[in-house]
């Protein structure tokens, strides 16, 4: 990479859980996958797999079980390029998710800010993310996508989210990777090269994923 803007790595998420909302007589299934979310160069593309629909519940399954496929329809809808009926959709969870288990509507605030950031639509973006967090406070992909779309304009608020990963997931590479290119860019080259680095020590792979101009001592790599 010859240039000096930071390249975003890719991350998947399909072994994530998705948030969970404290709800009595609610327990959704355990060891699902999840969201398969790309990140490069902060653009989103966004590619859901059914995840609710098929979440095990003692209370309710009728309507909680309508909700998880309303929220897997607009994923397809989302993949086959219908982002407007996509977005729809995702507005129907939202309406319609219940209080006692708000994970729908921070997933479907997810994947609308998903949808916004992949077209560019960055401050439309940053509110769903924002939406999420607020129903999901540990919900670390949003938390992710959302530095990524506040970089541009807020580079300081971004690495503080890049932290707060990072104190929910420590060690995380993504996340490490991320924040060394962000601090890096900010003018702080020693402290952008020491994340690096340790994003380097647990995942070597990143090592070739850093851009041309910034030099790793050899060492790490």
């Amino acid at each position: 990479m010859t240039t000096s803007e930071p390249r975003y790595t890719p991350v998947d998420f399909t072994g994530e859980e998705r948030p969970q909302a404290t709800a009595p007589k609610v327990r959704p299934a355990k060891n699902r996958k999840g969201l398969l979310l790309t990140v490069v160069g902060g653009v989103v593309v966004i590619a859901v797999a059914a995840v609710v629909a098929f979440l095990v519940f003692s209370s309710s399954p009728k309507t909680h079980s309508q909700i998880g496929a309303d929220l897997q329809h607009g994923a397809v809808l989302a993949q086959s390029g219908d982002t407007a009926g996509a977005i729809a959709q995702f507005q129907q969870v939202i309406s319609e998710s219940p209080k006692d288990f708000e994970v729908y509507a921070a997933v479907a605030n997810f994947d609308i800010g998903a949808i916004h950031q992949a077209n560019g639509d960055l401050q439309d973006a940053i509110t769903s993310y924002e939406a999420a967090i607020q129903l999901a406070p540990r919900y670390t992909a949003a938390m992710y996508n959302l530095a990524i779309a506040l970089t541009p304009s807020n580079p300081t608020l971004a690495a503080q989210y890049y932290q707060q990963i990072l104190s929910i997931k420590p060690g995380d590479a993504n996340t490490l990777f991320n924040l060394g290119l962000l601090t890096y860019d900010s003018g702080n080259h020693g402290g952008g090269i020491a994340y690096l680095k340790a994003a380097i020590k647990v995942d070597p792979s990143f090592a070739s994923k850093v851009p041309a101009n910034i030099k790793i001592p050899a060492s790490t790599k």
